[in-house]
């Protein structure tokens, strides 16, 4: 199964998403998006709304700007900020629209901007890689510049415009920026477009096809889990400043009004960043899972028509046959079949035609008895399933007719296509050793009598 990378899965997008949000929190309330030193100041923060822009579409770059931007609001907020980082929050800079503008339309804006410009880096054909790491390697100013140009519109007493980018950009700060940022985006551009990856998305396919969970469902449950966890963060928050003060009473001190609000607000920082751990561990452990589930599919599928090999139908069966529900005169169906003088097609049309043919019959089997069975090849031309569903004899024959019309429809040239078919039908628990005899009876009837049948006896 091969994949595109330009053309990801929707659940692969999301979790790239998703994970990229997280990593924006982390980066935002931690050292690891800025480091401030007595010699040295470097932000990062902005790196993963880059990544978005680089990897996914210019719409998810403007949400991880508006990610960004509402963490930066959100430190501002703090009493004990400066006084130029105060015009970032609506609560302090006396002009909320505008701050509001700023400290997330701005980031918004830069998250659209870088989105679109690798836009354009990527339709190149020859230099795709070069004008990558030149829109990697300016993204630090081009965010400086928007943020600087937007702050000397709607604040422009501060004094702060666009020459303020010039001077920034002749840092030292700003080329080590420059260098780390170029690096880390090229490197996830090349994570992204490798065999790991591709991978990777082959193990959220072939899950996905597997129905082990139902995506929607899935991610709107992830949803709830993560608006949970953060109003669960906000009364952890509040209840520890709540015990600190308590404690500092206690001993005889009191706490500043000012002094509460900035002890619960870092407390919230705090949680955020433990929060968007947690989520970046579960990404992991749900990729994990998915790798396992991919091995044992691996181990349990045929290569060629991607059914179930021997052993993984005979593993289902086995535990289906433990658990079997009998009522009335329905009854459930072991059925073998396998292709009408197969050995004549390989032998007059070569294997490609043969193989064609199995994987036309595979499929023709999977919409027929899938939703209600499991459906299996056990070797050459030899076809299995078993109905877990209790359905009745002629629903039955109705489905065998259908699918023995879809098998005529095969073309092989001058050759007719048609399968023998033996189904065993049983209404008590029975062994499977017992149930592959009878309908391979049944089967060996069937081609006795003619071919291009259906035989169903009684297990």
């Amino acid at each position: 199964m091969q994949l595109r990378n330009s053309q990801i899965n929707l659940s692969t997008h999301l979790y790239i998403l998703f994970g990229l949000v997280a990593v924006e929190l982390l980066m935002s309330f931690s050292f690891l998006g800025y480091i401030h030193t007595s010699t040295l100041s470097v932000t990062f923060a902005f790196i993963p709304v880059m990544v978005a822009g680089c990897l996914l579409k210019p719409a998810d770059s403007t949400i991880l700007g508006l990610v960004f931007g509402l963490c930066s609001m959100w430190k501002a907020s703090a009493t004990y900020v400066s006084n130029v980082d105060k015009i970032f929050s609506p609560l302090l800079s006396g002009s909320p629209l505008n701050s509001l503008l700023l400290s997330v339309g701005s980031r918004a804006l830069f998250g659209f901007i870088i989105g679109m410009l690798y836009v354009l880096a990527k339709r190149s054909k020859k230099h795709k890689i070069f004008w990558i790491a030149v829109v990697s390697l300016f993204g630090k100013n081009i965010h400086a510049l928007i943020v600087y140009s937007v702050m000397g519109i709607l604040f422009p007493d501060l004094g702060y415009g666009i020459i303020n980018t010039f001077y920034e950009f002749l840092s030292l700060n700003n080329f080590i920026t420059m260098l780390i940022t170029s690096f880390l985006v090229l490197l996830c551009w090349k994570i992204y477009n490798s065999p790991f990856f591709e991978r990777c998305q082959q193990y959220e396919a072939v899950t996905n096809s597997m129905n082990l969970t139902k995506q929607w469902n899935y991610f709107a449950i992830l949803t709830a889990v993560m608006i949970l966890m953060l109003l669960f963060s906000g009364a952890v928050a509040l209840y520890f400043v709540n015990r600190m003060n308590f404690m500092l009473m206690a001993n005889g001190h009191t706490l500043p009004e000012t002094t509460y609000y900035d002890l619960l607000h870092l407390q919230i920082q705090f949680l955020l960043g433990i929060l968007s751990i947690a989520f970046l561990t579960a990404l992991i452990f749900i990729f994990s899972r998915k790798h396992a589930a991919y091995r044992d599919f691996e181990a349990n599928t045929d290569a060629l028509t991607s059914l179930l090999n021997r052993r993984g139908f005979f593993h289902i069966l086995s535990n289906f046959l433990k658990n079997l529900n009998f009522s009335g005169s329905n009854a459930h169906y072991f059925i073998i079949l396998d292709v009408d003088q197969f050995k004549n097609i390989n032998d007059r049309y070569g294997h490609q035609t043969g193989d064609r043919v199995l994987r036309d019959i595979a499929a023709y089997l999977k919409d027929s008895f899938g939703e209600i069975g499991s459906v299996g090849r056990i070797g050459g031309d030899e076809f299995v399933v078993f109905i877990h569903d209790l359905i009745t004899k002629e629903e039955l024959e109705t489905i065998l007719r259908h699918f023995m019309h879809n098998v005529h429809s095969i073309y092989c040239e001058d050759e007719k296509i048609s399968c023998s078919i033996g189904v065993a039908s049983f209404t008590e628990p029975k062994q499977e050793n017992f149930l592959y005899q009878k309908a391979d009876e049944a089967l060996y009837e069937s081609k006795r009598q003619g071919r291009d049948q259906y035989i169903i006896v009684s297990a």
